[in-house]
């Protein structure tokens, strides 16, 4: 219970986020700007070894593997 609890305040931040990009009308998604998803899946590996490669990767508490950085990615376009 202590775990859900933890959560809440962080999945309150998510919804009121995705409430304040609805209210001013700002996309959620790489889709949604207009991004062809072949375009995007052409690009996926070059952009994920270009996030892996970037300097502030080496602030994060764990690495993320390239295929970790590459669902993140597929998140990001779907929304």
């Amino acid at each position: 219970m202590g775990d859900q609890q933890n959560r809440r305040p962080a999945l309150q931040l998510f919804d009121r986020v995705q409430q304040l990009l609805a209210e001013v009308g700002e996309p959620t998604s790489l889709a949604q700007l207009g991004i062809a998803r072949s375009e995007f899946e052409d690009s996926l590996h070059a952009l994920a070894k270009t996030a892996f490669t970037d300097p502030s990767m080496r602030t994060n508490p764990r690495i993320p593997l390239i295929s970790e950085i590459i669902e993140l990615l597929r998140v990001g376009f779907a929304g």
